[in-house]
Formats: structure tokens, sequence, C-alpha cells
């Protein structure tokens, strides 16, 4: 029945069970499961706490310490607020390498990067305003996937904007020397 699916799991009891606890000789309970399905692993640890407290019963021993469950109810999410956070992440993503990289490539094929060493504006100047006006893009391109999964699709963002706003930023930062990279590397 495991085998065709019929069943998770099967405990394994041997008949003479009781004569063996009378005499004091350990016993192997035999608990079989199916690894593919989720439930059934749990149930591994819950026969391993019921062989323990039965032992305890058995050989007579206190209960000295308990356990007092108290359950609450967090904060309401589904999958659209989890999601719409990925979204911004893969905007992030997507916006710092593709256009750092195109942009980078560009400016190599049309030798650009070669004529500004003619100027009086340094490579570093030139490269940080490149980094700082996407930087202010990306963040304007979050706040607005963000509004509209709030405005639109009333998503639930828990936790402080500003920390959402700094890994904006830091996933910027990472991705723009990421896209600088490929940008170096790629031919056209």
């Amino acid at each position: 029945q495991l085998e065709r699916g019929d069943l998770d799991a099967l405990l394994i009891v041997p008949g003479d069970l009781s004569r063996s606890v009378e005499d004091n000789v350990r016993v192997e309970l035999e608990f079989i499961f199916n690894q593919g399905r989720p439930n059934s692993t749990r149930l591994v640890g819950v026969v391993q706490r019921f062989s323990a407290q039965v032992n305890l019963s058995l050989a007579n021993a206190p209960s000295l310490l308990g356990v007092s469950a108290q359950g609450i109810f967090t904060k309401d999410t589904d999958y659209f607020d989890f999601l719409l956070l990925g979204l911004v992440a893969m905007g992030v993503m997507s916006y710092a390498i593709i256009g750092i990289a195109s942009v980078t490539t560009l400016y190599r094929e049309q030798k650009v990067l070669r004529r500004l060493q003619t100027t009086p504006l340094g490579v570093r100047t030139f490269f940080a305003g490149i980094v700082i006006a996407y930087l202010i893009v990306s963040l304007v391109q979050a706040a607005i996937i963000m509004a509209t999964g709030i405005a639109i699709f009333d998503a639930q963002i828990y936790g402080n904007y500003l920390h959402v706003g700094l890994l904006v930023l830091l996933g910027n930062v990472i991705f723009a020397n990421i896209g600088f990279l490929v940008g170096a590397i790629a031919k056209n």
C-alpha cells in the first residue's frame, strides 16, 4: 500500500509487545514512511515523541518539564505581498545590469570613452554621474512598482520603507558593478 501511494506511513508494532515490556526488554517499533510526501516526514517526529513519552511513563519518571503552547495571529500576507518585493528586485536587477551594460558597450563602440579622456571631465566623475543617475531612476522605478502594487493589487508591505529603499540602493550598486563587468566584456 505504501508503494502504491495508498498510505503515507506505516507503524509496525510487534505482537509480543506487552510481554516484552513486562520483561523489561527493549522493543524496536518499525516505522516506514514515504519520503516523497512532506506530511509523512513530520510523522517520524510524532512517533519518536510518542515512544519517548511511553518510555518515561513505563519508567515512572516524574514529569518535571511542561510546555504551555499559545497560538497568536500574525500579520496576514498573501502570495502577491511576497511577489511584489520580488518584482521590485527583478526591476532593480534588470535595469542596472542591462542598462549600464548596454550604455557602457555603446560608449565603448562609439569611442566616447576614448574622447572623454581628452576633456577636463575625469572618467571617474563621468561614471559616477552615470551610476548616480541610474540609482535615482531605480529608486523611482521601485517606488512606482510598489505604489502600483499597493494601490491596484492591495498589497501589504510590513516593515520600514527606508530599509526597502536602502536595499534597493545596495542591490543597484551590486548589479551596476555586474553591468559594468558585462559592458567591459561584451563586444557589442
